[in-house]
């Protein structure tokens, strides 16, 4: 017969028995999650004391050229170069035209930084043209270490810029040989930087005309009432020239002008000019940057009183000028809400996760606790 409160005792049994199961589930299944890592390391990574080997590249790739919206006017006909080359005393930049023509320059390195202004691009013609920054890695050589020119000299960059001042044929087929003997060649540790871009004429253009007291939609019509910004296009190199932006009578004399002497490597720049002073009527935007222009013809007005721009307007607007609020404050709460909702959960997701490192003693207890129920039930 079952003595008095045995049953209880095994109810007890039972629940430590699942709690010694989930505790063992836990550890071993952290276990697992810990061996999946192991196993997506490489056998050297595995080794104990391993320590990554010290891989940095001489060249650390880079945007080296001062290349503006993807070309070089014709006009300026000179690159900038900068970036860095770890351990290197100089580098070699090369510039490969379509036809073949190729220019060398050799550039010395200091800390570690490369720096030079206005590289000529030589008798380079127009098209498209790849700019090469070569440095000759850890063991000092090109390629594998045989000169190229002279046996008797040393396969360094000199003897890598004689080479390929000899070399002919097209764009690519120069390319081509120069990646054969450095990068490409048997135990080279050779780096190599490549950028291309376009020789062309010099483009500056206009893109956009406003300020914030247009009246119309009209982007050629504007309130003399504020400043226009003047927006526009350029391939011109910033550090060497200028783009003078002139507002015209109806007269062709220049009234106003603005002078711009930054833009970004995408070519875009712009400018604001005062026409607070001038008189309604139409008036040509000019944009030179001494060897390109390009002009927009304005019309500059009065600024509409806001009746009169308000004529016309249906008795519909004031309803759904006053329905706006209602749907901002609308999208405000539930953006609200939904912050709201999403941080309380991640707050009970934080809540809900274990302690790391208790699974244990906790298995350990409740597999203690069983043992002691089980005697205490023969007893």
């Amino acid at each position: 017969m079952r003595q008095p409160g045995q049953d209880y005792l095994l109810c007890a049994l039972a629940v430590g028995l699942m709690a010694a199961l989930i505790g063992l589930i836990a550890i071993f299944g952290s276990t697992a999650m810990g061996s999946v890592d192991a196993e997506t390391m490489s056998p050297a990574q595995a080794e104990p004391g391993y320590e990554p080997a010290e891989s940095a590249p001489p060249i650390i790739p880079q945007h080296v050229f001062s290349i503006i919206s993807g070309q070089v006017a014709e006009e300026d006909g000179t690159v900038d170069t900068r970036g860095t080359a770890l351990g290197e005393q100089r580098v070699l930049v090369v510039f490969v035209g379509e036809r073949g023509q190729t220019v060398t320059h050799l550039i010395g390195v200091s800390d570690g930084r490369f720096d030079e202004e206005n590289l000529p691009l030589g008798s380079i013609s127009q098209g498209r043209v790849s700019g090469h920054v070569i440095a000759t890695g850890r063991d000092g050589e090109v390629g594998d270490g045989v000169p190229l020119v002279d046996e008797n000299d040393e396969a360094d960059l000199t003897d890598l810029a004689s080479y390929i001042g000899t070399l002919s044929g097209t764009g690519d087929q120069v390319r081509s040989q120069i990646r054969a003997e450095t990068v490409d060649d048997d135990g080279s540790d050779d780096q190599m930087i490549t950028e291309t871009f376009r020789v062309t004429d010099s483009r500056t253009s206009i893109e956009s005309v406003y300020n914030f007291e247009n009246t119309t939609s009209n982007a050629t019509e504007i309130a003399v009432s504020a400043p226009i910004v003047v927006t526009g296009q350029t391939n011109r190199q910033p550090a060497d020239n200028l783009i003078i932006v002139e507002v015209l009578s109806p007269e062709n004399e220049t009234v106003q002008s603005a002078v711009v002497n930054q833009w970004r490597s995408n070519g875009q720049w712009s400018t604001t000019v005062n026409i607070t002073t001038l008189d309604p009527g139409t008036y040509t935007l000019r944009a030179d940057d001494g060897a390109d222009t390009d002009e927009v013809a304005v019309e500059f007005i009065h600024k509409r009183s806001a009746s009169t721009e308000g004529a016309g307007q249906s008795s519909e607007t004031p309803a759904e000028t006053t329905t706006l609020p209602t749907e901002r404050t609308a999208t405000g709460l539930e953006r609200n809400a939904s912050s709201t909702s999403q941080a309380t959960t991640e707050s009970s997701v934080e809540t809900a996760q274990r302690v790391p490192g208790f699974d244990f003693p906790i298995a350990v207890v409740a597999l203690l606790t069983t043992i002691l129920l089980a005697l205490r039930i023969e007893i």
